[in-house]
């Protein structure tokens, strides 16, 4: 246990850990084909090349979002040809940083993207283990405690089913080392990548802006505002090669969808015992977005220009006008894309010792488990 007092023992462990659990999944549920990670919808459509790989078909008719980042590892540059199999264009390619680090890892040889795809997931998770070890281990906490970060939402789901999440995950650990640990220099190198992985990354970009704002630091402001450029450049790119999205995302009420959710028990039908205990696991969850909001108001009233709490207000503040139903129906959406403020909040937790920082991610944990408890079973059988 010695090795574990130490950051990057740890962070090999995590990535172990993570190894583990998709081999698992992988051998236990899809005949030793990795291409099962995708959760590739039954009734999906795919581009040949990709059809050519003969993915696994998940039960699932409409799949999961890791079957178009698929699409997006073999393609970064949104060719019509590719752009039309994906359900959102303008959307998926928008989050480009994890596909196109596979797609480069892998030299732009197709045969190799996926294998690079995972690797790139895997990475990123444990690159996620190490920042957050280091922050325990700055504030006289064991390492070990960054194995947390593996009970994300975020990073459980990007590595049973392949989706980016979990690379803004890692890029908020970094965040806060690099508050922590005077590496501003590179803080702005976080700053860009962030919102490259997804678009809710530009919270971490705000956040300094503020704090340094209310710090009248001009140095900190002019570094938020330059990260932001990359992110304008790719985004002018990909408008410019992709069809307007028209998903309706936004409702006029503020926290009308969140609180929409919470008077629906079992949004669908829910006939087995073990459907009614996952649907009440849910609701557990949905609790934890509450508690997120309240405590970032908490933090902000104690502390205005605290970095972390700002990024998560930033975070939360995105979702406020969100009305589309799907993603609050389950752990899946809404807590998997709320996973950077619950790991923000937890990460001030940990630097300033205060446990209870950490409600909002602790009470997504009970349905990340029952879904992990499932799978095994699964696995198992």
């Amino acid at each position: 246990m010695s090795l574990l007092r130490q950051p990057f023992p740890v962070a090999v462990c995590g990535l172990l850990l993570a190894f583990g659990f998709q081999a698992f999944l992988v051998y236990g549920l899809y005949s030793g084909d990795w291409l099962g990670l995708y959760y590739t919808g039954a009734e999906v459509a795919l581009p040949p090349l990709i059809e050519a790989e003969a993915p696994p078909r998940a039960p699932n008719a409409l799949g999961f979002d890791g079957q178009y980042y698929h699409v997006v590892a073999h393609d970064p540059l949104p060719a019509p040809e590719f752009a039309a199999f994906v359900d959102n264009p303008r959307l998926r390619w928008r989050r480009i940083l994890a596909p196109a680090l596979a797609y480069a890892a892998a030299l732009g040889q197709d045969a190799w993207v996926d294998r690079a795809y995972v690797a790139v997931l895997l990475g990123f998770s444990a690159c996620g283990v190490w920042w957050m070890a280091r922050l325990a281990v700055a504030t006289d906490l064991p390492a070990w405690l960054g194995l947390a970060f593996l009970t994300l939402p975020a990073t459980f789901i990007s590595l049973e089913r392949l989706t980016m999440d979990v690379a803004l995950a890692a890029l908020c650990a970094a965040f806060a080392v690099a508050l922590r640990n005077a590496g501003k220099r590179w803080l702005g190198v976080v700053l860009a990548l962030a919102p490259l992985a997804r678009e809710t990354g530009i919270a971490l970009a705000g956040a300094w802006g503020a704090a340094s704002l209310l710090r009248r630091r001009w140095g900190g402001m002019a570094t938020a505002a330059l990260a932001l450029v990359p992110l304008a450049a790719w985004s002018f790119y990909v408008h410019s090669h992709t069809p307007t999205d028209a998903t309706a995302w936004f409702g006029s009420v503020p926290l009308g969808g969140l609180a929409a959710r919470m008077f629906e028990l079992f949004p669908e039908p829910a006939p087995t015992l073990g459907l009614k205990v996952a649907a009440g696991l849910e609701y557990v969850a949905l609790l934890g977005v509450w508690a997120a909001i309240v405590l970032v108001a908490i933090e902000l009233k104690r502390a205005p220009a605290e970095p972390l709490a700002l990024a998560a207000a930033m975070t939360l503040a995105i979702f406020v006008f969100l009305s589309k139903e799907d993603i609050w129906r389950h752990s899946y959406g809404f807590a998997r894309t709320l996973s950077p403020a619950f790991l923000l909040l937890g990460l001030l937790g940990v630097r300033e010792r205060r446990a209870w920082l950490g409600l909002p991610w602790a009470l997504t944990a009970p349905r990340i488990g029952y879904q992990l408890a499932l799978l095994v079973l699964s696995g198992m059988r």
